[in-house]
């Protein structure tokens, strides 16, 4: 099939959480089975420039853009890609919401009898910044863009109840989850190198958060529950800022009363620079309140960490009791798992063993065969 992924952000951008990661592992395993993918995206990390571009035998339509609010971009070029090139393909795949994107394409290929499918990404309520202007995006685009799609794609049973409840048909919410490269993971880095980059004492016992900074991932929560842990138990956070204050509070902590040079910001990582985050961790933890899916999680297990999880994260059920505790969205119980974890030898090695048992599983091999499928259907 001839495919075109539709995504406002794209490799090499990943400032703006998973979406890049995402797209990217999902195209390149749908090129290795036969199908010819494109992407179309815009230029952050080129502003102004139009270009295109090839990863692993991914084509890539990199639009220029004129104006730019965080990561949504105006992009006059789209309007003539959709004119000269939508009919070039047999189905049409838009990953997230809250862009023009999504719904210019989408206009385009109810008009020219393109079938498409929408990934909301866990963005399809609107629950944190600019709820208002999320609110009137649905009423004046959204709702008209997801309820024509031949398909919508939850990653998790979770989102998938969140997608029926706001009112979309129960025949057309499909649910598909992500995967991870797992090569990534076959050869993984001495340990000691991110320690040693962020100045953590060798002995201290390290909890790592991998995700954006924001009110949504929980790290309110997390601060609460580290407050109630032993002095050598220290937190290190990687990611990006969401902007929303929540990094502002974080550096507090860092500063101010008994978290004082027990947490460390390291920022957003990549590549092997993560997985030394990984690799120099005792366990990862993901305090989230909504997660559609916990991408982290999956790595984290990958990499040979125990997990402990809020039931928010719609990766839960998968890990539950064989690689992760699963804790309800609580500071006190969220501390309680945090210590069972980091003081008992026994549970650790019960969920690293059990991590390693289910890792196959969070491979793209099955989500790649349910997306085939997804897009058979939506040609029939």
């Amino acid at each position: 099939m001839r495919l075109l992924m539709v995504s406002q952000t794209y490799v090499p951008y990943l400032n703006e959480g998973g979406r890049p990661a995402v797209v990217f592992g999902l195209s390149r395993r749908l090129v290795a089975s036969g199908h010819q993918v494109t992407v179309l995206t815009s230029s952050l990390t080129r502003p102004f420039h139009r270009f295109r571009d090839q990863r692993d035998g991914v084509g890539a339509v990199y639009l220029a853009y004129v104006a730019r609010h965080r990561a949504v971009t105006l992009n006059p070029g789209l309007l003539g890609f959709c004119r000269r090139s939508l009919r070039d393909f047999d189905v049409v795949h838009v990953h997230g919401l809250y862009d023009l994107f999504g719904p210019i394409v989408a206009a385009f290929c109810r008009q020219r009898g393109v079938p498409y499918v929408v990934e909301p990404m866990g963005m399809y309520r609107p629950i944190v910044r600019s709820v208002r202007g999320k609110r009137i995006y649905h009423a004046l685009l959204g709702r008209r863009f997801i309820e024509a799609a031949a398909r919508i794609v939850a990653t998790s049973e979770a989102e998938r109840a969140q997608l029926l409840a706001g009112g979309l048909a129960d025949s057309r919410v499909v649910v598909r989850a992500n995967g991870i490269d797992l090569i990534e993971f076959e050869n993984l880095p001495e340990r000691g190198r991110f320690r040693a980059a962020n100045r953590i004492d060798r002995n201290a016992r390290l909890i790592l958060f991998v995700g954006r900074i924001a009110r949504v991932k929980g790290l309110d929560l997390l601060i609460e529950a580290l407050r109630g842990l032993a002095p050598d138990v220290h937190l290190a956070i990687v990611g990006p800022s969401d902007g929303d204050g929540t990094l502002e509070e974080i550096e507090r902590a860092q500063r101010e009363g008994p978290l004082a040079g027990r947490i460390v910001s390291a920022g957003p990582l990549y590549g092997q620079r993560k997985l030394e985050a990984f690799v120099d961790a005792d366990l990862l933890v993901l305090p989230s309140r909504n997660e559609n899916f916990g991408l982290a999680a999956a790595e984290a297990v990958a990499a040979g960490l125990p997990v402990v999880l809020t039931e928010g994260c719609g990766i839960a059920p998968r890990l539950r009791d064989r690689a992760a505790l699963v804790v309800p969205f609580d500071a006190e119980a969220l501390r309680a798992a945090l210590c069972r974890v980091l003081g008992d030898e026994n549970l650790r090695a019960t969920l690293i063993a059990g991590g390693r048992a289910v890792t196959a599983e969070l491979s793209w091999d099955r989500p790649v065969a349910e997306m085939e499928r997804i897009y058979r259907e939506a040609r029939e």
